[in-house]
């Protein structure tokens, strides 16, 4: 057996680590386009800050992939196709598979602002997004970011640490309205100003304003009010990135759509973590989890599927 698995971020790898153990025999191929290995992607931000470098973010030594027969591919998957079950790469030659997962991720989720193609304004998701957050934030003094979620606090302490003014707009009352109760907001509140931050709430995004060369200069909000930035944070949340199963025949809504068994329209053809969206979801759970744990028992979920062999409830912690 050959599984090919597009993405190597924690459902791919999940998936990759969990057949090895499942079918010593079977040929695993990991392709990604983003980095050459996997890394581990709540780091990001100690990237930026000087904490880590690439190299601490590495979970696993350059030598466990070879050792554990897991062939990692540094490559674009360009296209499917499904009748002759390959995968098209942009620079190597095609990889047939009988079993393939998609585990492609999310992008950042942007709401059709005005100004948001301006030089300055981005997300927080991928490698490429902190490498261009790092070459674009030097020489910035002030910076806005839209949402107050995980990644809008980790933006603001990443550009904090480097003593930029950051002001956070967040539409709720109070900080994590759907959350937390407004005496616990107010504890968040009091330290995100402790740390410099301001916080306008009740407060959304109406237009990015350019400086006429093509950069962000300032924000406008919902109640009209101009706020000076030479960089804007995007953390308005995520969507699946679906761009791989387009045209494929892969039955797709707002992600890639799955059944209990994370298994596709297309037979032999799985998709996993934040690129999934369950059909059925069960009572109470999200149809599409752009979570970490969400993601490795996903992963883990599909390499029981492909070998044959039932999940074992609950999964099984990866060590």
């Amino acid at each position: 057996m050959h599984l090919v698995i597009i993405g190597n971020g924690i459902a791919g790898v999940t998936c990759a680590q969990t057949a090895r153990r499942l079918q010593p025999g079977a040929r695993i191929t990991l392709v990604s386009s983003e980095s050459p290995h996997h890394f581990s992607r709540p780091a990001l931000m100690y990237l930026y800050m000087g904490h880590m470098r690439w190299p601490d973010v590495k979970p696993f030594e350059d030598w466990y992939w070879t050792e554990n027969r897991l062939e990692l591919i540094h490559d674009h998957a360009t296209t499917i196709d499904a009748n002759q079950q390959q995968v098209h790469l942009a620079a190597g030659p095609p990889l047939s598979y009988d079993a393939l997962l998609l585990a492609t991720g999310a992008t950042t989720r942007y709401h059709g602002w005005p100004g948001q193609h301006l030089r300055g304004v981005q997300g927080l998701v991928s490698k490429a997004d902190v490498e261009l957050m790092a070459a674009s934030t030097p020489g910035v003094q002030q910076a806005v970011v839209v949402g107050g979620g995980l990644i809008g606090v980790e933006l603001a302490e990443m550009l904090r640490a480097r003593r930029i003014a950051v002001t956070l707009l967040v539409r709720d009352a109070h900080y994590w309205g759907s959350v937390l109760p407004a005496k616990e907001a107010a504890l968040v509140d009091a330290e995100l100003r402790r740390h410099g931050v301001q916080v306008h709430y009740g407060t959304e995004l109406a237009e990015i304003l350019g400086d006429g060369a093509g950069r962000v200069r300032a924000v406008r909000t919902s109640a009209g009010q101009e706020l000076p930035a030479q960089w804007v944070g995007i953390a308005t949340g995520v969507q699946p990135n679906i761009g791989l199963a387009t045209g494929t025949g892969i039955e797709t809504d707002r992600g890639i759509l799955v059944d209990e068994l994370l298994q596709t329209s297309v037979p032999g053809i799985y998709a996993a973590g934040d690129c999934a969206q369950r059909r059925q979801p069960p009572p109470g759970e999200a149809a599409i989890e752009p979570l970490w744990y969400t993601g490795r028992m996903q992963g883990e979920t599909v390499a029981h599927t492909i070998c044959g062999q039932p999940t074992p409830l609950p999964a099984r912690p990866l060590v």
